[in-house]
């Protein structure tokens, strides 16, 4: 083989962790996990117990038995939340797009409020879209799926059709049809999940010391911790919920296989910005306390430490403001590309990391226990930098077990796995039936010329009182009738079904693809709990009004009287 391309074949293995990893951006992760969370690893295929801050890449699920939920939070400040028996699978985690298949079950999605980003929710034959701030469900009964806005709009499209519901109103789509009615009641998931919101916004509100691309994180933060002034670094913060005497950043989790590199995942409910953003330093009076990336510097790593591995011990310690991380990609300034130098020119030199002779500061645990998954990191009682058979990295270090891989390793009954339906699911075919969307709603500047699908906007006919509506924001398991709606914007299709807009081109049809609301073509009347649900149908079929022809006006008998007088 000649030599040159024996130096490409080389070159381009080198390049194989950096490749893996490039999925694992740190733009998704668990933020709550109840019960026992499941989550499907897309590179191994894998069901594995799912852990606080473990970070989400494309392609994988999440599945909840009975009595689990879980939450997972985007970097933009989206979170989708499941219930018991729902599986989730992730298909786009962009920075204004995410795309999202719901396998069964149901969800709570709150958007944030920014009009460029994106959450699409594909479910059974509907697909749900919705940009700015929306908060919504999504449930799915057999064959029946339902779409609930508790708050601002989203586009639902399915059956060829495309129809907005806004706040205030369900709509559930058949095999051979759907109808839209006023919500129904809070039940217990929709006001735990309001309850939650409101937590998370009022530990938000203590204030702005994050920069703006993790901002989301400042609630976290704000309620295990506390933010002090340092000379040399501005605004840090400092942990006040540390339980452990010996304690020391990266040491109460674990290290764990995904996208082809090792993660850190804490088990501290604030463990994730802290660990995957900035630095640590030890401040007098205050101990260790982190100090956030600076605005327009903001890169997620899978762990910001000094790396040390002997030949039986592998260490860490956490990396201070300004020193060099060597990963398997680009991360900042403030980092090395290892893929692209040759590793042996890496200098050996302790007194680069200021922590490491801090007391207590590095981590250490056995070689074999750390690529099988099965130990547990613990204080070093010697600094391993100072030894003379140390390395800056890890070497040979890819995992030998499936413990390796578990974010948590902990036993999960056979009954909690998820059912065959759910199990493996088809990532191709998914992609294939739920075609991304964000290019064909209607834009503000696009007017009508950009609709894949006839756009249905149903006409409410009894409004509902302010008050009531308010009410059930709040969280109140009452809703009395529909609320008011406001007229749709000028881009949006306003006329009423069957009938052609005055610059809209009529789009051909197939006959299983007319959604109609209803079976009868008539209104309905039906009673749920408290609440009077008013259902608008509209024939499959439907035929434009014929304009009816002016009658001639007669005038009143008396008045030809005194015409008759005047013209003699």
């Amino acid at each position: 083989m000649p030599a040159r391309l024996i130096i490409i074949l080389i070159f381009a293995l080198s390049l194989f962790p950096m490749a893996a990893h490039a999925g694992l951006s740190g733009f998704a992760r668990i933020s709550l996990v109840k019960g026992d969370v499941q989550i499907r690893d897309s590179e191994s295929g894998d069901w594995l117990p799912a852990s606080i801050n473990t970070p989400l890449a494309e392609e994988d699920s999440i599945w909840c038995p009975a009595g689990a939920r879980a939450e997972i939070q985007f970097r933009n400040g989206t979170v989708i939340r499941l219930d018991s028996g729902s599986a989730l699978d992730l298909q786009e985690l962009g920075n204004d797009y995410q795309q999202v298949h719901l396998g069964m079950g149901r969800l709570y999605a709150k958007s944030p409020n920014q009009s460029d980003a994106t959450l699409q929710i594909d479910a059974g034959d509907a697909s749900v879209t919705g940009t700015g701030k929306t908060r919504l469900r999504v449930e799915l009964n057999g064959d029946i799926e339902e779409v609930s806005i508790l708050a601002g709009s989203a586009y639902v499209e399915s059956a060829g059709q495309r129809t907005r519901v806004r706040g205030g109103e369900t709509l559930t789509v058949f095999d051979d049809g759907s109808e839209i009615a006023p919500l129904k009641s809070a039940d217990e998931w929709e006001r735990w999940n309001v309850s939650r919101d409101r937590k998370l916004a009022k530990q938000a509100e203590r204030g702005r010391h994050l920069p703006d691309e993790i901002e989301v994180y400042e609630s976290e933060l704000a309620e295990n911790g506390e933010w002090v002034e340092a000379e040399e670094y501005g605004t840090v913060w400092r942990p006040t919920v540390v339980v452990e005497q010996d304690w020391a950043p990266y040491r109460l989790g674990r290290w764990v296989w995904r996208g082809g590199d090792y993660v850190w995942i804490s088990h501290e409910r604030w463990g994730w910005a802290p660990y995957h953003y900035g630095r640590w330093v030890v401040i007098a009076g205050r101990g260790w306390c982190w100090v956030p990336p600076s605005r327009g510097d903001v890169f997620w790593s899978p762990g910001y430490v000094a790396w040390v591995s002997t030949s039986t011990s592998i260490g860490w310690a956490p990396l201070a403001p300004g020193e060099i991380y060597y990963g398997y990609g680009s991360y900042g300034r403030h980092s090395v590309n290892i893929t692209t130098i040759d590793r042996r020119t890496i200098a050996r030199n302790p007194a680069g990391y200021r922590n490491v002779t801090i007391n207590n500061a590095i981590t250490v645990i056995n070689r074999n226990e750390f690529v099988s998954g099965r130990g547990k990191p613990r204080p070093s009682r010697d600094n391993l930098f100072q030894r003379g058979d140390w390395h800056p990295e890890r070497r040979d270090m890819r995992p030998t077990s499936r413990e390796a891989r578990m974010p948590s390793v902990r036993p999960v009954a056979q009954a909690q796995s998820p059912p065959p339906r759910v199990a493996q699911p088809p990532a191709r075919e998914i992609r294939e039936r739920y075609p991304k969307l964000k290019d064909s709603w209607p834009r503000r500047d696009a007017g009508r010329n950009r609709q894949p699908a006839t756009e249905r906007t149903p006409q409410p006919q009894s409004p509902q009182p302010q008050a009531a509506q308010q009410t059930r924001q709040q969280g109140s398991p009452q809703t009395q009738s529909r609320p008011q709606t406001a007229p749709a914007p000028q881009t949006e299709r306003t006329d009423k079904p069957g009938q052609k807009g005055p610059d809209t081109a009529e789009q051909p049809r197939k006959p299983k693809e007319e959604v109609r609301r209803g079976r009868e073509g008539k209104e309905s009347n039906r009673t749920d709990g408290q609440a009077q649900r008013r259902v608008w149908r509209i024939e499959q079929k439907e035929k434009p009004k014929e304009k009816s022809k002016e009658e001639p006006r007669k005038e009143p008998a008396e008045k030809d009287q005194k015409q008759e007088r005047r013209e003699r």
